[in-house]
């Protein structure tokens, strides 16, 4: 009875594990975890006007966003308040040290309607001497713990948040990344290397069990106990005198 009351346990460690969903989660402020980070999806869906020499990519789930100028002419990445935040030149990349955006590109969340436009012309510093330049951007990811409204509604439905713009100049010449965001479900996965070590670890204790029970059986076959089915008569009757047997 107790090996069947240990094998079941075991049996429905294994089903719980295989009904198991693992979390995902992304840094968030002061080092706090946040849900649902593997659901959402940032894309770039193009370059408007598309530019040779300028390229762009992204992290699918919002963390950085990275742009390539090999054009040979000054790129100006436009901030929050549409104010100057970073530039790629022939000398490399430098940021604005008065731009807005900076400061609140350090944090994963921020409150942007209180972004104010700095009235300061740019204080530029070179950060590198590359044509590459990458930076956390609010535009491009979710900006709240809660599920959007659609979503947290209907969250087995996957759909596009919404799309995403940030502007640039190039020379005198606007140009825009553009993008979507969109909510992607997770599906519930199995943690099957879990689930085979628990199996192996039951295996091993039923063969262990059975190779126990087989010992057991084969010490009581070697030494009956004496007294198991009543006195030998037969032999009782051979050691008496023969005057004396019935």
């Amino acid at each position: 009875m107790t090996l069947h009351r240990i094998a079941a346990a075991a049996l429905l460690s294994v089903a719980a594990l295989g009904l198991g969903t693992p979390t995902a989660w992304a840094h968030g402020a002061g080092g706090k975890p946040i849900p649902d980070s593997a659901h959402y999806l940032s894309q770039i869906t193009g370059i408007d006007p598309p530019t040779p020499g300028l390229s762009a990519t992204i992290d699918p789930r919002g963390e950085w966003i990275e742009v390539t100028n090999t054009t040979g002419k000054a790129l100006t990445v436009l901030g929050y308040a549409h104010e100057p935040y970073l530039q790629i030149t022939a000398s490399g990349v430098a940021e604005n040290q008065y731009s807005p955006t900076l400061q609140l590109n350090q944090s994963l969340f921020a409150d942007l309607s209180q972004l104010g436009a700095s009235t300061l012309p740019p204080l530029w510093r070179q950060t590198s001497a590359g044509h590459v330049v990458r930076w956390h951007d609010h535009r491009i990811h979710w900006m709240s713990a809660e599920r959007p409204p659609a979503v947290k509604s209907q969250p087995k439905v996957g759909r596009v948040v919404g799309p995403w713009t940030i502007h640039m100049i190039l020379g005198s010449q606007p140009v825009d990344i553009v993008g979507t965001l969109s909510w992607l479900p997770v599906k519930p996965s199995t943690n099957w290397f879990a689930i085979w070590i628990l199996i192996g670890d039951f295996l091993g204790f039923a063969v262990a069990a059975g190779i126990g029970a087989w010992f057991l059986r084969r010490h009581r076959t070697r030494n009956p106990d004496p007294y198991a089915g009543g006195p030998d008569l037969a032999s009782y009757r051979e050691r008496l005198p023969q005057k004396l047997r019935p």
